[in-house]
């Protein structure tokens, strides 16, 4: 059989390359494949050199996640356990297919530049290191398991976090790079907690370092300034005792909930905690003054919201990022793609 022929009827074959002298061997091992594969099939794919079935992968992966966003939004699946499925079957395709391409491929051809140690070693560590710099610095999906910060957002919501938005942050090493460097007042913020650093919370952020906040009777004022607000209709789904409002703060509209059959604070709920000296409780609320280098936050829940009311400020270092889409919702697909004001 010539070899074009054979080609054809092998997709595995390598495209056929004629040498006047044979060179050193080029050998594609299996088992390295299906070892790059296990990181991402586009590498098992350059190794087997096969470049336009690893563009084909690389293409696949928002293809892949769109369809495990489908099965969550509409199939009732958890989203983290649709896109594992779905990243585990994207990858065992692609060990499968990287190892029969490595097989397939001849001793004696000349790899092309890519398949070439001196640049797929470079390629695949410049790859996983983006990977990690993506989640680690620029952005995170992040779970909304409780209801303080209705309705902005709401259980089953998975939000996308630009951890960018203040200024990049390194591990054990104080300061950061780039960004603003500092939230403002409305933004919606993830941060640790500050009683137990492993838990992440959101809250939109009430008063900046040096900032007045005040709270009585259930309304908020900064520095002497009542936050405007405006009441909304009510909603079929609400409790008799919720009303809803359209809070504008720092040019962000949202919407708060309040209770006004809850008290302003629940004195007995309110914890010690650093800088508490800067704040004084009564019955109808409190006064907070921020300390530097510190935030305060609130839920749009107002009344079903643990926040800075009781367990203090926010220090910058516990800063993670700015909330700035949804990026799915197990229980509301139609609030995909809106963005978090």
């Amino acid at each position: 059989m010539a070899a074009h022929e054979q080609q054809e009827n092998n997709p595995y074959a390598p495209p056929q390359v004629l040498s006047d002298a044979e060179g050193p061997s080029t050998r594609r091992y299996p088992w390295i494949a299906v070892f790059l594969a296990l990181f991402s099939p586009v590498f098992a794919l350059l190794y087997a050199a096969r470049i336009w079935r690893a563009l084909a992968y690389l293409a696949a992966v928002p293809v892949v996640y769109l369809i495990a966003l489908g099965l969550s939004a509409y199939a009732g699946v958890t989203v983290n356990v649709a896109i594992a499925v779905a990243g585990i079957g994207l990858l065992l395709v692609g060990a499968v297919d990287g190892y029969r391409c490595a097989r397939a491929w001849p001793a004696s051809t000349p790899l092309p530049w890519y398949a070439r140690a001196l640049w797929l070693v470079p390629i695949v560590i410049v790859g996983l290191l983006g990977q990690v710099a993506l989640r680690a610095f620029v952005f995170e999906a992040f779970h909304i398991p409780a209801g303080s910060m209705l309705p902005t957002l709401r259980v089953g919501d998975y939000i996308a976090v630009s951890k960018s938005a203040y200024g990049l942050r390194f591990p054990e090493v104080e300061g950061r790079l780039g960004g603003r460097g500092a939230p403002a007042r409305g933004e919606v913020a993830v941060f640790r907690y500050p009683e137990n650093a492993k838990l992440h919370y959101i809250k939109r952020v009430i008063g900046v370092p040096g900032d007045r906040v005040e709270y009585r009777n259930k309304r908020l004022t900064i520095n002497g300034q009542p936050v405007a607000r405006v009441a909304l209709e009510r909603d079929l789904q609400d409790d008799a005792e919720v009303k809803r409002f359209q809070g504008t703060l720092g040019g962000h509209t949202y919407t708060i909930l309040i209770n006004e059959e809850a008290r302003p604070i629940e004195l007995a709920s309110v914890r010690a905690f650093a800088s508490r000296e800067r704040c004084d409780y009564t019955q109808d609320g409190f006064r907070c003054v921020v300390p530097a280098g510190n935030y305060f936050v609130m839920g749009d829940n107002r009344d079903s919201s643990s926040d800075s009311r009781y367990w203090g400020f926010v220090p910058d270092a516990n800063l993670v990022g700015r909330a700035v889409m949804i990026w799915s919702s197990q229980r509301h697909p139609e609030r995909i793609g809106r963005k978090i004001e």
